[in-house]
Order: structure tokens, then sequence, then C-alpha cells
């Protein structure tokens, strides 16, 4: 068993090599697995590494993630993602307080802590990091529904306990992309009573390259499919008590995402 399995649905394979090296200098106190799921064959240089699988995959990030999540072999389970970069000893400092919030019953909880990995986003890199109450419903007047506590926070590329991750349902895969899912599920876990806790410090430095081919599937899912599911699911009262999904609700799922592939998938 690893300390850590990251899960990673990747399209972007241009930086697999450097992002494979950064999770090695971030995470130095501890073992970890990558789990690489996506339509490219990781190079001949990342595929012989004895802590790195490959999941071949076309279907949509969350249902690729969640799929991948079953073969993952660690206590904990991150999910960031493939387009960047991670700051070194920044897994170290995340493992080492979500396992202290463990171990200490932090206000009285145990398995449902979450550690926010904070993250920077920018073109070429070139960002400043986001204000801390960026990661707060409060602070996002798109989130602000009734039944979505002010207070709750959200992690859009969270670090969890794998066993608490796979009893809450994981992803409800009728999202598409991993942002509104995870916000979905970082809403269930304080719903069920977790606890999100900021990241020490920044984990992860993401480019940004919103006028591609490759990151417009990714746009029109969220605007044309995955805001208004959102809305939809927490603009009802029952979301108030919403937490567990089912965990094989990938299996509804197509395994090829239409609207990334919508002649077809490549040979």
């Amino acid at each position: 068993m690893y300390d850590l399995s990251i899960c990673l649905p990747a399209i972007y394979p241009e930086y697999w090599e450097c992002l494979y090296q950064s999770f090695v200098d971030s995470c130095t106190q501890y073992t970890f697995e990558l789990v690489l799921t996506g339509p490219y064959r990781p190079s001949s240089a990342l595929i012989n590494k004895p802590n790195l699988k490959y999941i071949k995959s076309f279907a949509t990030s969350v249902r690729s993630a969640q799929t991948a999540a079953i073969e993952c072999e660690g206590r904990l389970i991150a999910i960031p993602a493939d387009d960047g970069y991670a700051f070194s000893s920044s897994f170290d400092r995340s493992i080492e307080l979500i396992d202290h919030l463990s171990t200490t019953k932090y206000m009285g909880v145990t398995k449902k802590h979450v550690i926010v990995l904070r993250y920077r986003e920018g073109k070429n890199f070139k960002s400043k990091s986001l204000p801390k109450n960026y990661w707060s419903v409060k602070s996002h007047p798109t989130l602000r529904f009734l039944n979505i506590p002010r207070g709750y926070k959200h992690a859009v590329q969270p670090l969890l306990s794998m066993n608490y991750f796979r009893e809450i349902g994981g992803f409800d895969c009728r999202f598409e992309h991993l942002a509104m899912a995870a916000h979905d599920l970082s809403y269930r876990i304080q719903n069920d009573g977790g606890l999100l806790h900021l990241s020490p410090i920044e984990v992860m430095n993401c480019d940004w390259c919103p006028s591609t081919v490759v990151h417009r599937p990714i746009e029109d899912s969220h605007n044309q499919h995955d805001y208004p599911l959102f809305k939809s699911i927490y603009s009802s009262p029952e979301s108030a008590h919403r937490i567990h999904v089912d965990y094989n609700n990938w299996k509804k799922i197509t395994d090829v995402w239409a609207r990334r592939w919508p002649h077809g998938v490549p040979e």
C-alpha cells in the first residue's frame, strides 16, 4: 500500500514527465503512486516507472477518475490537474496535516477531513496566489444556493482518505468535468459532518489555455451540462441532506465522451 494515490484524468501528455518529477519532489517523506487515465499512453520514460499505472480511457474526466480510483492502492487519494506541476514539499505538508487532524480527532472528526489543495492558475504559469477566501462558497455568487451554507468550502483539487472517498460514493458521474463534481463532493462531505482545511502551502501551479481545442469541451461541458445539473441539484431542498451516491454510478455513463470525441475515438 502507498501513502498516497495521485489519481489523474489526463489529456496533456506534454506535461507529464515534468509533472511526475514534481510529484517526486513534492512527496519526499511519503510513498505515492501516480495513476494516469486518459486517451494517450505515457512516454517510455514514464510507463516503466514502478509507481505509475496507466488506464486507457476515452470517457469523461469524472467517469475516468471514478474508475481509476478503483485501481488505486493508497490510503489517501488526491485528484489534482495534469496541466501543471507541484511545488516542492507541498504534498508532504498536506499529508502531514491530514494525518495530524485524523489522528488527533480534530473537532471530533477522524476520517472525514479533506485538504483543499490550493493552486495557482494562469497562462504560461504566470499567476498570483489566490486569496484564501477564494475556497469559500461565500466568495462565489454562482454557488450561493439556498441549500449550500455560506461557510462551506470547496476542494476542486482534494486530498482525502481513500476509504472515505469510496464510502461516500466518490463522484457523481453524471457530471462530465471534475470541477463541479468536486464541488458536489465537497458539499456532500460537509453535509456528512466532514471538515475541509486549506493546504498549508500552495500545492499546484497550473497552466491556463482556454482557447485551445483541447480545452473547449471542458468549457462546453461546464456551460451546457455540468453547471445546469449542479444548479438543478442544489436548488432542491433535498440537497441539504445530500451525502452518499452509488460508487458504481459510473456504469450508467457511456465510456466515450461524445463532447470530446464527436467523430469517434482515435486509433
